[in-house]
């Protein structure tokens, strides 16, 4: 009878220990600033230019954008693919994410393109209808080069983007859409 008192107080005692161990070894809840992200949530389809890069001269483009949850929902994707065509025979294709360093109190993104192209950059969040992610990437020989990217809502359901780099002293656009969620 001893014996079997001693086995369930050992099982108790492990089932115990077990289980503040799973709820230390739990991930964390996703950063509730992340919602900021939402409105992006979806499909959308996008309309402007491109200006001249490695993957060919300035020219007008179509682009689809996905954002969504990802990974637990610490991270909101996004997927940039464009529309082939023959004025954009190698479309730009992008993985994004934006997520949230709680300690820093702001948001992070990173960025990796169909060129090799890595860019990471920070942003406060929205003031008013402007989200502003300002960042480096590894530019050619090398070197780095600052970036921003700017999201301007433009009512339910419509966002202008740009994207800009900084150069010679100054900033110029490497992209500029119109974007409409998609039906």
């Amino acid at each position: 009878m001893r014996a079997l008192r001693i086995a369930v107080v050992g099982v108790l005692t492990a089932c115990s220990i077990g289980g503040r161990a799973a709820a230390v070894l739990a991930p964390p809840p996703p950063p509730s600033e992340l919602a900021q992200f939402d409105y992006f949530l979806g499909n959308w389809q996008c309309e402007g230019w491109d200006a001249a890069s490695v993957l060919g001269p300035a020219h007008k483009t179509r682009t689809m954008l996905t954002f969504e949850h990802e990974l637990g929902r610490q991270w909101v994707g996004m997927h940039w693919s464009e529309q082939r065509t023959d004025v954009n025979p190698d479309p730009w294709a992008l993985e994004n994410a934006f997520g949230y360093e709680a300690g820093k109190k702001r948001f992070v993104y990173v960025s990796r393109d169909n060129t090799g192209m890595l860019a990471w950059g920070t942003s406060r969040g929205w003031d008013g209808a402007t989200l502003t992610i300002d960042g480096e990437y590894d530019a050619e020989a090398g070197q780095r080069a600052a970036f921003r990217d700017t999201y301007v809502k433009r009512g339910d359901g419509t966002f202008d983007f740009v994207t800009e780099t900084w150069t010679g002293g100054k900033w110029s656009t490497d992209a500029d859409l119109k974007c409409r969620k998609a039906p």
